[in-house]
Parts: structure tokens; C-alpha cells; sequence
């Protein structure tokens, strides 16, 4: 088997009885798909605190493969497969095979069917409440129905799963609500300390909050700060080399720097690559003039709770957020209602 660990830019152990109980974090995925008549490629994908973790293997010419390998925090997972010769990589926007969705847990998993798209996943426990929520989200998938779910499924690893997938989109408050109301062996296990921390990180950050100083030089070695900026509206723009939206973002961007930095907007540069040749490179081919520092640790990214590219965080004169992921069109909106006041 072949794996691979790629950043993106852009995201729990009780078992059931159709297998045994294992209490390692190992996994073996066995398949069966009877519309393979040759050797295929088939690849496993998932996303685990913004990683893209892919595997590969080869199915024999009746349809039959395996994965194997280990699972510290269950997500959900796609298989699909590609001729022999085409890059894993290739197909991750696309599956033009097909796919199979299931949630990736330690312990045994059977995949059986005419094809991939219509095959019957066997699991543990995670993957049948993770098979009850896909049924309920066919007739509506919304925040209604996915908190419900939370709701009444405290003991579910998926749960924490579908908790963690709404960091970006619900109330702070409303998430350590529905945190707190998971089973205690949920919340004190790997993935669920990991999704506190995110919890706390965003409650911290909230929209009314004052900003966390931030200390780092900057790409000339001089030490930015946000208390130097006192007195002026200031973008923080998380953003990589390798990110194709934030590149896009930063035309926009720029044209919103040119209009109303002279009025007393700054920017803040905060980039996460960690190749400083390809992240200068990337400053000099968007021509971006504010500050700019490399996190290279995350550190800062931390802080404010940053798990995927691009975000951003406004703060006023007086150093308070006063709103976060502005893109485009709303940023230059709200910086339009700023300073024509």
C-alpha cells in the first residue's frame, strides 16, 4: 500500500457486534465488487484535523481488495477506484467510478456490491449511526436535523464527528452546549479533547471579543504586533501558497487594500506554508504590499481557531473582532458601511 499525507485547504471508539471488539486503533477494510473484472487502483481518502490522508491498493481481477492501517480520531471516509496508471491524487475532486462512504473507525469493515456506489457497508457501531444519519439527511439535511441528531445520540463517536464538522459555520455557545451534553467517555476521549480545544479557541475569538496580540517578524525580520496598528480597522488573512482560493481571494482582496487603506484599513499577512521560497514567491506574484509573517508552527492559526484556508478576522480601531470570514463582495461591504460613516 502506498499512503500519503497532504495538507488541505479548504474535516471514536464503541463497537458493534458484527464484528468483534478491537481495542487497538487498527482498521481492515476487505472488499467485494462485482462490477471490477480487472486489476484496479482503489483509493481511501478522509480528512483528520485538516489533513488529507490517502491510501491505495490494488484489487485483484474478481473485485476483491483490502486496507489496512490505524485510526486515532474515526471520520468519515471515501473509496473509490481508477485505472492502474492514473494518480490517487487525480481523483479526489472526482469519482467517476463511483464511491462508497463509510465512517473509518478501529476494527473490521465489509464492503459488498454490484458496484461501488450501490455496495452494502458492514461496520461497527459508529458506521450504523453514521448510516442513520445519511438517512435522516436525504429527507433534510440542515442544522435541524444534524443537531437532533447530536442531541440524541450522546454516545456516538459520529456525533463529535458531525459536532466538529459545524466549527466554521454555528455559534461557539450553541456547540459547547451540545458538547457538553455528549457522554463523558465521548468528550474525554482523543477526538473529543481535540474538538474542546476548537470550542474553546472559537469562544475565545468570537465575534466581540478582543483580539490575541500576536508577536512575529515579519518577512524582513521585524517584529509585527497588533498593538501597532491601535487606531486602525485591521484584516487578518489567513492564507498558504498552495491554496488555491485564498490565491483567488487575494485579487479581491487587493483591490479592497488599494480603496480603503489610505482611509485606515490594514492588513495582516498570516501565511502557513512551510517553504518560505514558495510563500515570498507567492507575495511577489499576487503583488500583495500589506505585512505579511509565516506561521509556520501554526501558532497564531491556533489561537484564533484557524482548521482550514481561507479565513479571516476583522478588528476595529479598538482591537475587538467585530466579524470573521468575510469574502469578496461582503468584506467589501462591510468596509463600505466603515468608512462612510
Amino acid at each position: 500500500m502506498k499512503k500519503l499525507l497532504l495538507l488541505l485547504t479548504i474535516v471514536f471508539p464503541v463497537w458493534g457486534n458484527v464484528f468483534a471488539q478491537q481495542a487497538s486503533t487498527e482498521y481492515v477494510i476487505k472488499g467485494e465488487i462485482a462490477n471490477i473484472t480487472h486489476p484496479m487502483k482503489m483509493v481511501l481518502f478522509s480528512i483528520d484535523q485538516s489533513v488529507l490522508n490517502i491510501d491505495s491498493c490494488t484489487s485483484d481481477g474478481s473485485g476483491k481488495f483490502e486496507f489496512r492501517g490505524k485510526v486515532t480520531i474515526p471520520v468519515r471516509a471515501t473509496i473509490t477506484c481508477v485505472e492502474p496508471s492514473v494518480n490517487a491524487m487525480d481523483v479526489i475532486a472526482q469519482q467517476p467510478n463511483g464511491k462508497a462512504v463509510l465512517f473509518l473507525e478501529p476494527g473490521r469493515v465489509l464492503i459488498r456490491g454490484k458496484n461501488l456506489g450501490e455496495a452494502k457497508v458492514k461496520g461497527g457501531r459508529g458506521q450504523m449511526d453514521f448510516e442513520e444519519l445519511l438517512e435522516k439527511q436525504k429527507v433534510s439535511d440542515n442544522e435541524t436535523v444534524n443537531f437532533n441528531f447530536i442531541k440524541s445520540h450522546p454516545d456516538s463517536y459520529v456525533s463529535l464527528w458531525l459536532l466538529k464538522s459545524y466549527m466554521r459555520r454555528a455559534e461557539p455557545q450553541k456547540l459547547l452546549e451540545l458538547f457538553n451534553n455528549l457522554e463523558n467517555s465521548v468528550r474525554v476521549s482523543e477526538a473529543g479533547v481535540m474538538v474542546a480545544g476548537f470550542i474553546q479557541s472559537a469562544l475565545s475569538t468570537a465575534v466581540g471579543q478582543l483580539a490575541t496580540e500576536i508577536d512575529i517578524p515579519d518577512l524582513n525580520g521585524k517584529r509585527i504586533s497588533l498593538a501597532q496598528f491601535k487606531g486602525k480597522f485591521v484584516l487578518l488573512d489567513f492564507w498558504a501558497s498552495w491554496c488555491g482560493p485564498c490565491r483567488m481571494e487575494n485579487k479581491e482582496v487587493l483591490k479592497l487594500y488599494e480603496k480603503y487603506a489610505p482611509m485606515g484599513f490594514e492588513i495582516i499577512g498570516i501565511s502557513i506554508d512551510s517553504q518560505q521560497e514558495k510563500w515570498l514567491k507567492a507575495i511577489a506574484e499576487d503583488k500583495l504590499p500589506w505585512r505579511h509573517v509565516c506561521d509556520t508552527d501554526q501558532a497564531i492559526a491556533k489561537i484564533y481557531g484557524i482548521r482550514s484556508l481561507p479565513q479571516n478576522v476583522l478588528i476595529d480601531t479598538n482591537g475587538k473582532i467585530i466579524a470573521k470570514n468575510l469574502w469578496s463582495e461582503q468584506l467589501g461591504t462591510k468596509l463600505d458601511n466603515i468608512f462612510s460613516k
